[in-house]
């Protein structure tokens, strides 16, 4: 087996495993399996997160509590809501 090796930053990271995530819910089970391996691979690789001091963890979710990654902001092609009088 060949293997390669990428290296990210934890954002960019995150933001693979969110588009991981987006693909897998547009294509649904087709791409659960795939989105599954490659998700587990990024987050074995994820640096460990500290636990809160009172025993819990800082996320509800069993996230780390952190805000997730932002994608970059693109200027909009027009207004955006109701327009007109």
């Amino acid at each position: 087996m060949n293997n390669i090796n990428v290296s990210f930053t934890v954002n960019e990271a995150q933001v693979l495993v969110q588009l991981i995530d987006i693909a897998v819910k547009s294509q649904g089970l087709a791409a659960a399996e795939a989105g599954l391996i490659l998700t587990r691979k990024i987050q074995e690789n994820m640096p460990k997160q500290e636990s809160d001091p009172t025993g819990g963890t800082n996320g509800t979710d069993g996230s780390a509590g952190e805000e997730g990654p932002t994608f970059a902001s693109f200027p909009s092609s027009g207004p955006s809501g109701a327009t007109g009088p």
